[in-house]
């Protein structure tokens, strides 16, 4: 398959990754924008055709003074030969960046393995760099997406479903919040005869989750075969623009995710969001 990418080594294997999705407005690029993030190491690069477009891939080693996690994880990231605590800086983190043109469109995702650190990543590029006078930010308009749910499942190289939400109840004072989740929330009587209605209403959708893969194989009667099982991204998609996922070993599901910010554009599920995102959102919330 086209999409699996391999050659990635990443330190922290099968873990969340957190990503906010930009907008070019001033000739931005995704090389400047590592010379502005500041000590990162090129490992992997990958390049994908598109159905209208392209996407660059890059895996970059981020050198860090900050320790962002605790116990095993930052023993692995201080790369440290110390069997026990306090494991020294410097710390490295694996980052990821996309830069995915459409027609005339030209996006980047930055993905971080730490909330944090991609809090002060990009509050640095804001801060120090201007960032917000080159780029938009983009958050999901959750109740589009909603209202797109058939659409977004349709047929094409990218299948994606709905497979959870979340919403705050501003309609019934006994209910504050309500998660629903399954094999296909949408059909179930909790959101077609009361949840579906309470959003209609007013209630806000704080998150929806999105299970996105490459088609299967139409030789295989219908089934998945495990290549394509291994290139699934399952997304949490934050009402303020951020979105988590799980990077598979080596980073093998990673083209899954610029063709799901191909088809929420596709659908018009993008408003502008305000800000840095990660500074709306946190770890807990998402």
């Amino acid at each position: 398959m086209e999409d699996k990418l391999l050659g990635f080594n990443i330190i922290l294997n099968q873990r969340y990754f957190h990503f906010v999705t930009l907008i070019d407005t001033g000739g931005y690029s995704l090389q400047e924008c590592w010379k502005q993030v500041g000590d990162t190491t090129i490992l992997s690069k990958a390049s994908i055709q598109l159905e209208n477009g392209n996407v660059e891939i890059e895996h970059r080693r981020y050198k860090s003074e900050i320790a962002y996690p605790h116990g095993e994880l930052l023993k692995l990231v201080s790369l440290s030969k110390q069997k026990s605590p306090p494991y020294p800086p410097p710390y490295y983190y694996d980052i990821f960046g996309f830069q995915l043109r459409l027609e005339s469109k030209v996006f980047f995702i930055l993905a971080f393995p730490f909330l944090a650190l991609g809090r002060d990543t990009i509050d640095t590029l804001i801060t120090s760099h201007g960032l917000l006078k080159r780029c938009d930010f983009l958050k999901v308009n959750l109740f589009t997406l909603l209202n797109s749910a058939e659409s977004l499942s349709e047929s094409g190289r990218t299948r994606a479903k709905i497979k959870g939400l979340r919403a705050v109840i501003i309609d019934d004072q006994a209910i504050s919040s309500l998660t629903i989740g399954g094999d296909d929330p949408l059909k179930s009587l909790i959101y077609t005869q009361y949840l579906q209605n309470s959003i209609r209403n007013g209630s806000p959708v704080e998150q929806c989750t999105v299970l996105c893969e490459p088609q299967p194989n139409n030789e295989i009667g219908g089934e998945a075969p495990s290549e394509t099982k291994k290139l699934r991204v399952q997304m949490r998609i934050h009402s303020v623009g951020v979105c988590k996922f799980y990077i598979h070993i080596k980073g093998e599901n990673l083209a899954t995710v610029p063709r799901l910010v191909q088809r929420l554009e596709s659908l018009n599920c993008f408003d502008a969001a305000s800000g840095n995102p990660f500074n709306r959102v946190e770890e807990e919330e998402i």
